[in-house]
């Protein structure tokens, strides 16, 4: 399973989301919520911004880190007094701040291949304007009308 679709399952059932929820508030129909989880397809640049802002991460996080996994690993400042879990969710309904690292298990920084998702996308945005273009009819000069 992608990271992506990892990511958006785990996130949405530790919210207790269900896909139809989550739609609407990135404004996208239940069965799409359900095709990036299942890897029928991936969401857009700007929907990945919209899943980032209700779960409260990076797209950095959201794309890189397996967050299952940091989740149950008890981050550098946590100890088993800490009522809060790496989301910053208390138990109790307060939200605090995101604690996920940085750096990959091999000491190395997530930036390229979060630059690397980014190229890919903006990519696939380039290949579907070329497309379009050529699907649209041309415009009509002023002399023609």
């Amino acid at each position: 399973m992608s990271l992506l679709a990892k990511n958006m399952l785990f996130l949405r059932r530790k919210t207790r989301k269900n896909q139809s929820q989550l739609a609407f508030e990135v404004q996208v129909r239940p069965n799409t919520i359900s095709n990036w989880e299942n890897k029928v397809s991936e969401p857009s640049a700007t929907d990945i911004l919209k899943i980032c802002q209700i779960f409260n991460i990076t797209p950095n996080q959201f794309l890189i880190t397996d967050l299952e996994e940091t989740e149950a690993a008890p981050g550098p400042n946590q100890n088993s007094d800490t009522k809060n879990d790496s989301f910053g969710n208390d138990p109790d309904g307060e939200k605090g701040p995101v604690s996920i690292p940085l750096l990959r298990e091999d000491n190395e920084p997530y930036g390229k291949p979060l630059l690397e998702a980014i190229l890919k996308m903006s990519d696939n945005i380039e290949q579907m304007r070329v497309v379009m273009e050529e699907r649209l009819p041309e415009k009509p000069r002023e002399s023609d009308l």
